[in-house]
């Protein structure tokens, strides 16, 4: 209760000053009011800060509403804009939180499996699949490449330590080759000087494969798309 008491109370003492410093132009960006978010809001008190800044934007939302006085209105305007700032903010670091409490979830599945390599891989496909309702973004998927490869050299266990570090090169990798491919996802049908592009000739003459196999740098994706433009199947 008294940690509670602790939170609330900090939360808005936190409202107010960002709110204050605001009226005085000392907020050049939305994203100073976000970076202060995530300097001052502790682990596991987001409901307490959601219920202060509720609190709060009721308390002037009302006195906007009700205020007679013009001077006293307007500067309750002024203080409803700056907290519909924060509240922004705030939304964004929510989306944030979750995603890398998210991230920390799955990376904890991978390691608490005890099972075969093959059982880790298939957690790891799990979180990195796009068709998932809430799909990880590439900056995302860099920082769960980024946890896995702190975690390797938290464990004593060399399977596990060994399946960690191939999964953070495998997306980091990947994350590579997208990047280099990005170019080249359209702009390979519109390209005229390219003799072996187009939708006639022999199949590897046909959509993009031949020219995606060249960006990529990595010999599975390579072999894929040559598969693919051989018309070979991909098992």
């Amino acid at each position: 209760m008294t940690e509670s008491i602790y939170w609330r109370d900090r939360y808005l003492n936190l409202i107010d000053h960002i709110v204050e410093i605001t009226l005085k132009g000392q907020i050049r960006s939305k994203e100073q009011v976000y970076q202060m978010l995530v300097k001052e809001i502790g682990t596991g008190t987001g409901e307490i800060f959601d219920r202060c800044f509720d609190e709060g934007l009721n308390t002037t939302q009302n006195q906007v509403d009700t205020e007679t006085d013009e001077l006293k209105q307007a500067k309750a305007n002024r203080r409803l804009r700056a907290l519909k700032t924060i509240q922004g903010e705030w939304k964004r670091w929510e989306k944030e939180n979750q995603t890398q409490e998210a991230i920390i979830s799955y990376v904890q599945q991978i390691v608490n499996d005890e099972s075969r390599e093959s059982d880790r891989l298939t957690t790891l496909l799990n979180a990195i699949n796009p068709n998932q309702k809430q799909p990880l973004s590439l900056n995302q998927l860099q920082k769960l490449a980024q946890t896995l490869h702190q975690q390797q050299f938290q464990t004593t266990n060399q399977n596990l330590e060994k399946d960690l570090q191939q999964f953070s090169t495998g997306i980091t990798k990947g994350l590579e080759a997208w990047q280099r491919l990005q170019t080249y996802l359209v702009s390979w049908m519109y390209d005229q000087s390219r003799g072996q592009l187009g939708f006639g000739g022999t199949p590897e003459q046909r959509g993009p494969w031949v020219l995606w196999a060249k960006q990529v740098n990595s010999s599975f994706p390579e072999a894929l798309f040559n598969s693919i433009a051989l018309e070979k199947s991909i098992v």
